[in-house]
């Protein structure tokens, strides 16, 4: 039986192929790219966009806060007051002011005395109660007061002790005073606008931290972390979550100290159209019958999931759309073949198009140069 050849010529045949296939895929000396031609069907506006700004968004809610720890909050504040108590003169104070004590640790009276001739004693009296009644000179003092005393509604007298024996001179006291209460920071609160960001596709916390117990880390009312933080502490959460306006909360059942806490936002940026014009003169565009134009550029950056990048050609009336072939990155530079068949005399208009995200284009550039 005659011995076959068959195997030989299918070895043969898959080298030649093999050897095809490398030569006609190989890039040129600026990532030169094969090209194929079609009538683009309709009127459609480009989808794709040419973004000139980046996709992070970094906003900084704090330098560093605390919670866990106290918060004071002024009560009733007054200065330059002056009471009087003698024979032949006298002048108290009364103010009115609102509290909640059931949530105060405790309240601090604060007083400056600028002048006195301590004769007598300085007194202050809440809701019918003397809570400090002493002889004060110049200086700055500060006297716990039990918050007990204090309702939701609260009346503060001050008054001079009497002067006494010396009926020539009134008990005198020139002074300046803050009552505060001393309340439980267990929550800090941010508020956040985001209204000029759109597109956004992703958010994120981030903070340093150091403390202890739990920490619970909320987006508009929605927990998005609960727990023991660690040192450093990333909180990706659901973009959804953020709206026009929002608040960012920490809570504790403990103590911490947070640094540099920021909410970071990804998101794709505002868009327009990547578009270039490029005019021919009737002799230059006669030259093409002989060498075809080509147009080359820079992709700079990438943004999104982008599926494909081509090159849209619009003159007398005509559109040609011409796909870019092969691997799409940032930082390539390519040179796409522009014929007769898809220019004309005089403007034509080009569009970069980018199908699923977008593309940031520089150093463009044709040749022949416009002749404009």
């Amino acid at each position: 039986m005659a011995r076959s050849n068959f195997p030989f010529v299918l070895v043969i045949g898959i080298l030649l192929l093999a050897a095809a296939f490398v030569f006609f895929n190989m890039p040129g000396e600026e990532g030169r790219v094969k090209h194929v031609v079609y009538r683009e069907p309709g009127t459609e506006e480009p989808k794709t966009v040419f973004s000139p700004t980046g996709e992070v968004k970094h906003i900084k809610l704090a330098e560093k806060f605390e919670i866990g720890s106290t918060e004071k909050k002024i009560l009733l504040s007054a200065g330059n007051l002056t009471v009087k108590n003698g024979f032949f003169a006298s002048k108290d104070e009364k103010f009115f002011f609102k509290a909640d004590p059931e949530n105060m640790n405790t309240s601090l009276l604060e007083i400056e005395v600028i002048d006195t001739n301590l004769y007598g004693a300085l007194i202050f009296r809440l809701n019918g109660k003397d809570v400090l009644s002493r002889n004060l000179a110049k200086g700055r003092y500060v006297f716990n007061v039990n918050s007990s005393e204090m309702g939701k509604e609260n009346t503060l007298e001050i008054k001079a002790g009497h002067s006494g024996w010396r009926i020539w001179a009134p008990t005198m006291y020139i002074f300046n005073f803050n009552l505060s209460g001393v309340y439980p920071s267990k929550e800090k609160v941010f508020f956040v606008n985001v209204t000029n960001i759109k597109n956004i596709n992703g958010a994120r916390l981030a903070f340093s931290v150091s403390g202890s117990g739990n920490l619970t880390v909320s987006v508009n009312g929605e927990d998005v972390f609960g727990g023991e933080p660690g040192r450093y502490r990333i909180i990706d959460f659901d973009p959804s979550l953020l709206k026009d306006n929002n608040t960012i909360s920490f809570s504790t059942d403990g103590k911490y100290t947070v640094l540099n806490p920021e909410l970071i936002i990804f998101y794709t940026p505002p868009s327009k159209p990547a578009v270039y014009w490029y005019y021919l003169s009737e002799e230059d565009y006669d030259k093409l019958r002989f060498r075809n134009a080509s147009m080359r550029f820079t992709i700079e950056k990438i943004s999104g999931d982008v599926r494909s990048v081509s090159i849209k050609v619009m003159s007398s009336g005509k559109t040609h759309v011409i796909l870019i072939q092969g691997i799409i990155r940032e930082g390539g530079r390519y040179s796409v073949t522009l014929t007769r068949n898809e220019l004309s005399p005089g403007n034509n208009t080009i569009v970069i198009v980018a199908e699923g995200g977008s593309v940031r284009i520089k150093d463009v550039s044709f040749i022949p140069k416009s002749s404009r």
